[in-house]
């Protein structure tokens, strides 16, 4: 175990083993991935303890697999694609896997459960939020996990509630949003420095700006218990952040960017409104399509291919309707029930997305929406969540 020492009181040693489980994935003596694959998807299967692989070429599953330990769940890839993090629930451990080898190269312990995770663009440092950690003072729980792997350190950074994250694609900045909070918190990934900008309405996500300079922020509103749904930008980040432009819309708690249209969804009132979906214009944060209908409960995944988006939900009703919606060209379609969405990805350079609804991954049609194959591929388990691994 590696021990530091920080100035900060906010700032501590989690005593914790980074144990090494292998080598490290650039070595030039290591073998090819063991499947063989040049283009594929990892979906976590939650019974079987294990990242199952699959050909995103062929929609198949490989025989080989990559042992997590008990429960994986979340999966993060990192920017160059060479890493893989997981969090298993078993432990509460974080398992760092090579996308090279197709093995796992360490694991590092977190003080709780958490399903919000971020890696840098190299795979070398890894966040994750633990809302219900001790923190430095004992009250309130939260905690913003810091990996290094190339110092083999794991630290602790006090938010309390800390719920989700996001990480800005230069690496500098990670958003921190805590529940039951008005407040987005800021913190430096160099420094640990933390930035408290009050003025959103329990804000619960955040999409960067290419150029990592500013963010939008998702008010959560009535959803949440505050008071109205809005699209807020974060400006500044690279010097003092501050509040800008606040834009109302139907409902907030997930977004995607695709160019200049920003395309944001969530649930008007939480148990007794249905989903919504808004698309704005980032020029001007205005609204240009407002209140398309799609289905209800708690919007956290969105995944875009071929111009269509996919929304998928959890706690939602999954009785007349199912928990996944897509939307092109100013409407959308409501899928069947199937249960809860936990994972979805867009396959590159085909026109596919891959989503896992009530423990079944199952294939889309980009063009159509509709399920592409007629049955879902045949994991033994529950899968969790899926992420392409290659280019």
């Amino acid at each position: 175990m590696k021990r530091i020492l920080c100035g900060s009181a906010a700032v501590v040693v989690a005593a914790i083993l980074l144990a090494s489980c292998g080598g490290d994935e650039g070595s030039s003596n290591q073998p090819p991935p063991t499947s063989q694959l040049t283009k594929r998807a990892f979906v976590s299967n939650e019974f079987g303890g294990i990242l199952q692989i699959v050909d995103a070429s062929t929609d198949t599953l490989d025989s080989q697999f990559i042992s997590t330990g008990t429960g994986p769940q979340t999966i993060v890839v990192s920017g160059d694609k060479q890493t893989s993090l997981v969090f298993a629930v078993g432990g509460n451990v974080l398992v760092r896997i090579s996308n090279v080898t197709e093995a796992t190269l360490s694991t590092a312990g977190l003080p709780g459960y958490s399903d919000s995770l971020a890696v840098s663009s190299d795979g070398t440092k890894a966040y994750a939020a633990v809302r219900n950690a001790p923190s430095t003072t004992g009250t309130p729980l939260g905690v913003v996990s810091f990996v290094d792997y190339t110092a083999s350190t794991n630290t602790s950074v006090d938010v309390p509630l800390a719920r989700r994250l996001v990480l800005g694609p230069s690496g500098a900045k990670l958003l921190v949003f805590s529940d039951n909070s008005d407040s987005v918190t800021v913190i430096d990934t160099a420094t640990k420095a933390i930035t408290v900008v009050p003025g959103f309405d329990r804000p619960v996500w955040g999409v960067f700006s290419s150029d990592s300079s500013k963010a939008y922020i998702m008010n959560c509103g009535p959803e949440c218990g505050g008071t109205t749904a809005s699209v807020a930008e974060l400006n500044d980040l690279g010097g003092v952040p501050a509040l800008g432009t606040t834009t109302p819309v139907s409902a907030a708690t997930v977004g995607l960017l695709d160019g200049t249209n920003l395309y944001v969804a969530g649930t008007v009132t939480a148990g007794t409104g249905g989903g919504r979906l808004d698309v704005l214009n980032t020029s001007g944060l205005t609204v240009t399509t407002s209140g398309v209908v799609i289905n209800d409960g708690y919007h956290t995944t969105m995944a875009i291919s071929s111009g269509r988006v996919f929304v998928g939900a959890r706690a939602c009703s999954n009785v007349a309707e199912g928990c996944l919606s897509s939307y092109s060209g100013g409407t959308a379609t409501i899928g069947t029930p199937k249960g809860e969405v936990t994972g979805m990805t867009a396959i590159s350079g085909r026109t596919v997305v891959y989503v896992v609804e009530g423990g079944e991954l199952r294939i889309y049609d980009s063009t159509t929406g509709s399920e592409d194959l007629p049955a879902p591929v045949n994991i033994t388990g529950k899968a969790w969540d899926v992420k392409q691994v290659d280019p």
